[in-house]
């Protein structure tokens, strides 16, 4: 059960992701990115997100929903793969007088672009090292048309 006080709304994120794995073919790669990230070893604890005008919004992870690993493209490299997949997890946000239903409701809220490149990059923790998935495209979707607050205690 969730222990949190105050007021939140709930959330789904989703993204199409890809990260780079070492194998010799593509169906390998593929296997190899199945069992470094899944839903059950997937931990978004916290995400921050951004409005166009740079205003940080931070969000943190209820569930991994959905991990799925579907295509594989060699890259330039020999034995180095590109692997591609889709991210789904529900969100939750504490809602603020800055950051007020309305506002969530009305903005364009995105993951940052990772210092000194081009797209959002995520990191998970794993073992024995972090895995860092890159974001090629991101959403962000109220549960609800009309967005309900959650009172959690």
């Amino acid at each position: 059960m969730l222990k949190a006080k105050g007021l939140f709304t709930i959330c789904r994120f989703g993204a199409s992701v890809s990260m780079l794995v070492r194998s010799e073919t593509k169906r390998q790669a593929l296997e190899v990115a199945r069992l470094k990230i899944h839903t059950s070893n997937i931990e978004l604890e916290h995400l921050v997100f951004k409005d166009k005008n740079g205003r940080r919004h931070s969000f943190h992870s209820m569930l991994a929903e959905q991990m799925d690993w579907n295509k594989s493209e060699l890259t330039e490299e020999s034995g180095l793969f590109r692997v591609f997949g889709t991210l789904s997890a529900e969100l939750k946000a504490p809602i603020t007088n800055e950051f007020h239903e309305e506002y969530l409701l009305q903005s364009s809220l995105h993951l940052p672009n990772a210092f000194l490149m081009n797209h959002p990059v995520l990191v998970i923790q794993g073992i024995p090292e972090p895995i860092f998935l890159r974001i090629e495209t991101q959403r962000l979707e109220w549960k609800e048309k009309r967005n309900v607050l959650y009172i959690l205690k």
